[in-house]
């Protein structure tokens, strides 16, 4: 159980029930039945990927453990959308530098692809001062040998976000749908 799968599930989630939730905001629904609604529409995006796409797709088939982290990432994104102060932690993705290679896919479809990303867990401990982003983050790596490598990266960076709010709130409006991505520094641990 490599565990990158469901990691991308989580996230990609994650950011499709943020996706919807500002899609409704702009066409003016108020905030609360926005989060709902991008909450439900979201979730059903993501059965759809697991059935029909993956239950019959003979690579695949259907992923119980997929659909649980499908509807963690809906529900992280329904709650990190909750009215009042913003949280202090968020969900976003990297890529290790063999993605740049030019062998990697926005999509994974094998295990090389699945190494190429990173998924973090952010936190902005201050939220009323700029500082950095620091994140704890999961990814693996294939080898030679059999079995898959683990990593567990502790990461420093950024993301548009943070960019944004240096330059201004123009700059920070038009960066944010961006923050997504996590600009970093880290180390890793690794087992198998």
């Amino acid at each position: 159980m490599a565990m990158s799968d469901e990691a991308s599930h989580l996230f990609a989630a994650y950011q499709l029930s943020r996706a919807c939730r500002a899609g409704y905001a702009w066409t003016g629904m108020d905030a609360d039945r926005a989060r709902r609604f991008a909450a439900f529409e979201a979730w059903l995006w993501m059965f759809a990927v697991e059935y029909p796409i993956d239950a019959y797709n003979p690579g695949q088939g259907f992923g119980v453990s997929d659909l649980l982290f499908n509807t963690v990432g809906v529900m992280a994104a329904y709650h990190h959308a909750r009215p009042g102060d913003q949280p202090i932690w968020d969900v976003k993705i990297s890529v290790k530098r063999s993605f740049l290679a030019g062998q990697s896919r926005l999509i994974a479809y094998t295990n090389k692809q699945y190494d190429d990303y990173v998924y973090w867990l952010t936190i902005r401990p201050l939220r009323r001062v700029w500082m950095p982003l620091f994140g704890v983050g999961y990814s693996t790596a294939h080898d030679k040998r059999p079995g898959v490598i683990k990593e567990m990266h502790v990461g420093v960076g950024f993301s548009a976000a943070e960019v944004g709010e240096l330059l201004g709130s123009t700059a920070a409006r038009y960066l944010r749908p961006f923050s997504f991505f996590f600009f970093n520094l880290n180390t890793k641990i690794t087992w198998r």
